[in-house]
């Protein structure tokens, strides 16, 4: 029996879809709007084919690929204008039109079972479970996960495999493949945890390596960690890292690398008009990292609390505390009031800024007060 997995977010085409599958005499369908559903599947049971959105359909593939190499793969293109490029045909085993699916559909899918499926070269892969015997883990990483596009190789520590899982389908849905750099993440994967930091760098040119832990843990500490076990995982595989990996818009450099590219540090608390709900709180430090990656500038700490935020920022060369919170503060507000289409103010005049590469002590929180 012919298995087949159909990635569409309409769900009249995928009604449609669904009939001429069932007319064309596949016995099993499973439709999904999201590659990340359809990865989900492909992790639970093979297919033998798989119709996905022309949009972005490379980097689909090389999710869907990740997890299953074999996978056939037919486009569905929006217009009947779209055609395949000449070095897709080699990827791709055919392309349909939605508006005359009905028409062309069985065709495409007797051609797609014909053509072959492309054979990667692939370097020989690292000893995974020796990799996993030798990880030494500090005592803020709750878990590190090695990955192929949403497909887990190699997991560590207290968590078990389903949050690996997540880890992986959010490390490869968020990776930018082009840029080759690291990434941060503030994400809450589960109800039952609170937010995670989320560390994310490229390995031997096809893995990606993700070291998850507390919201609260500073950056640094945790790309440390990610760089000890990205060196342990070239080791065993038996070759040479090649280059430290740069960063991304969503990346915070730590303070205190880089010293011709950062210039002073800062540690800087402001407090909010209001008490910030939980979940602002996670789309808050999410924003901060972003800001923070955008202009420039380094987290090494970061708490955002209900009554305050408080942080510790390298900011580039020539640039001071103000024109950071600047970047930072109003930069948050903004963005909260875009998503949440809301002019509310949600931070109050002022802010306490010291010259300092560490947070600020309980005491000198207790004392600075804001009007």
């Amino acid at each position: 029996m012919k298995r087949v997995l159909v990635v569409e977010s309409d769900e009249s085409v995928a009604n449609r879809l669904l009939v001429v599958l069932k007319a064309a005499g596949i016995g099993a369908i499973s439709l999904v709007p999201t590659v990340r559903e359809a990865c989900l599947v492909l992790t639970q049971q093979t297919q033998e084919l798989a119709l996905i959105p022309l949009v972005e359909a490379h980097k689909q593939a090389r999710s869907l690929r990740a997890i299953q190499p074999d996978l056939r793969l037919v486009l569905l293109a929006e217009t009947e204008e779209a055609v395949l490029a000449a070095g897709d045909a080699a990827i791709f085993q055919g392309l349909v039109h939605k508006p005359c699916l009905e028409k062309n559909l069985p065709a495409a899918l007797a051609e797609a079972w014909q053509r072959p499926v492309p054979e990667t070269l692939r370097p020989a892969q690292p000893d995974f479970e020796a990799f996993c015997r030798q990880a030494a883990l500090g005592r803020q990483t709750l878990l590190a996960v090695v990955s192929q596009g949403a497909r887990v190789l190699a997991c560590c520590g207290e968590l078990g495999t389903e949050m690996a899982q997540m880890v992986a389908l959010r490390a490869d849905k968020s990776w930018s493949e082009e840029e080759r750099t690291a990434l941060i993440q503030f994400a809450r994967l589960a109800d039952m945890y609170d937010t995670f930091l989320l560390y994310t760098r490229p390995v031997l040119d096809s893995y990606l390596l993700t070291v998850g832990a507390p919201w609260q843990t500073p950056v640094a500490e945790v790309r440390r960690q990610a760089d000890e076990l990205a060196e342990l995982l070239v080791r065993v595989a038996g070759r040479r890292l090649s280059r430290k990996p740069r960063r991304r818009d969503s990346a915070a450099t730590p303070a205190g690398e880089g010293s011709q590219s950062q210039g002073r540090s800062y540690a800087i608390a402001w407090q909010p008009v209001k008490p910030l709900p939980a979940a602002l709180q996670t789309t808050i430090r999410e924003d901060l990292a972003r800001l923070a990656g955008e202009h420039g500038c380094g987290l090494s700490y970061l708490a955002v609390q209900p009554e305050f935020v408080h942080l510790v920022v390298a900011c580039p060369p020539g640039r001071n505390a103000a024109w950071a919170v600047v970047r930072l503060k109003e930069g948050t507000e903004k963005a909260i009031q875009a998503k949440y289409a809301t002019p509310a103010v949600i931070w109050t005049k002022g802010y306490y800024a010291k010259e300092s590469s560490e947070p600020l002590t309980e005491a000198e929180l207790n004392l600075f007060e804001l009007e």
